[in-house]
């Protein structure tokens, strides 16, 4: 017989309820009890479950969010513009709009790549990579389109070498920058660490300029859950922190936030190193 054969399990019954499962879930919730998983087994499967219904749900909140903001201006500044009868009113209005539509075409495209990534259909490219190198590069040509920013860069003095899917690992540097900047719209300083601690890289943005709400502490996930509850200090930056936390995750380490003593906040990943990293001071 089964595991569940003799006394009911009302509180997994109860949370299999809650999930909402799909069929594909259910076949493999049969399978485990043809195979007589124990309570623990299913236990854990169904935890597993859960944080992945959890993970779909704050995804489409996210992209509710992250597209309604900028479609909803777009609206706007096309019906101004119709009732516009000012020629040099409406050119200025036209430069605005294609600023409005560059920024909803960077969210589309953060919005596939990541439906991508949730779907499973991404598959990483590995290849040597010296990420001192590519940071401070990516670090270059960031401030030269910021003003009032300084980007402040602690590195390697040498090369920093891992197996990693360079464009994966370019987008999650760019996705912490963004975060960090994002939550001082006025200027500041962001300070960027990159190094090798043991066998992991770890890399991480912190903005001291930044003001959060209190009780922002906790994984990221729960933090982008609050966030969408309360004042939405993080709505237009949102979706790229939940691919950054996707892609730490593939890349096979995590992605932490924490505020820091002094106030500000950190964004940090820590990915196991895959190669042996070049010596430096």
């Amino acid at each position: 017989g089964t595991a569940l054969a003799g006394k009911p399990q009302p509180n997994l019954l109860r949370r299999l309820k809650a999930l909402g499962l799909t069929e594909d879930d259910l076949k493999s919730l049969a399978e485990l009890l043809e195979q007589g998983a124990t309570p623990a087994d299913l236990a854990a499967h169904i935890q597993r479950a859960e944080e992945s219904s959890r993970l779909k749900t704050l995804f489409l909140q996210l992209v509710s969010r992250e597209l309604g903001g900028p479609a909803e201006e777009l609206r706007k500044q096309v019906e101004e513009m119709t009732q516009e009868p000012d020629p040099w009113k409406l050119r200025e209005g036209l430069k605005e709009l294609l600023e409005t539509v560059h920024h909803l075409h960077r969210t589309v495209r953060n919005l596939i790549d990541t439906a991508t990534i949730e779907a499973g259909a991404f598959q990483l490219r590995q290849e040597s990579v010296d990420l001192a190198s590519l940071v401070s590069g990516l670090i270059s040509r960031r401030l030269q389109r910021l003003r009032g920013y300084r980007i402040q860069p602690e590195m390697p003095s040498g090369a920093l070498r891992a197996r990693l899917d360079r464009e994966r690992i370019t987008l999650l540097v760019d996705d912490l920058l963004d975060a960090a900047i994002h939550l001082s719209p006025e200027g500041g300083t962001i300070l960027v660490r990159l190094a090798r601690e043991g066998d992991e890289i770890r890399l991480a943005a912190e903005n001291r300029s930044a003001e959060l709400p209190e009780g922002r502490l906790g994984s990221i996930l729960t933090w982008l859950e609050e966030d969408i509850e309360g004042a939405g200090d993080l709505e237009g930056t949102g979706l790229s922190l939940y691919r950054a936390h996707r892609t730490a995750e593939m890349l096979g380490g995590r992605m932490d936030v924490a505020t820091l003593e002094d106030g500000g906040v950190s964004f940090t990943v820590r990915i196991p190193v895959r190669e042996e990293a070049a010596a430096h001071a």
